[in-house]
């Protein structure tokens, strides 16, 4: 992975790293299109999230690229933007170089489960 891609990569890991932020692309897609702040709060339970929280997260998904706004007179809506693709294309080449996850348990001498070690009663 050249230095470049990989800082992209770091960069997109830590905007991603923070939980409300996954919630807030996650409502964004489930709803599709481009949607008011209002109703993204009700999504995300307004007593769970401050309109001030959220709108400082959506400004760092939209920093990546990640969300898009659109603006109707004076009312901003929110929706996934073009770097959304990427993103997911970025996580998907660094799962794939990661490759597949070890199995931690069962019979593939994981550290649960007996390995016929000693040990035993």
């Amino acid at each position: 992975m050249a230095t470049h891609d990989l800082d992209q990569t770091v960069k997109l890991l830590r905007t991603l790293a923070i939980p409300l932020r996954l919630e807030l692309l996650v409502v964004l897609k489930k709803r599709g299109g481009h949607i008011g702040l209002p109703l993204i709060l009700a999504d995300l339970g307004e007593d769970r999230v401050s309109q001030s929280n959220v709108y400082e997260h959506l400004q760092a998904l939209i920093g990546e690229g990640l969300v898009e706004t659109k603006r109707v007179e004076r009312k901003v809506f929110y929706g996934l933007g073009k770097g959304i693709a990427d993103a997911v294309e970025t996580l998907d080449a660094l799962a794939k170089k990661l490759g597949p996850a070890r199995d931690r348990g069962g019979e593939g001498g994981g550290q649960s489960g007996g390995n016929g070690c000693g040990g035993g009663r």
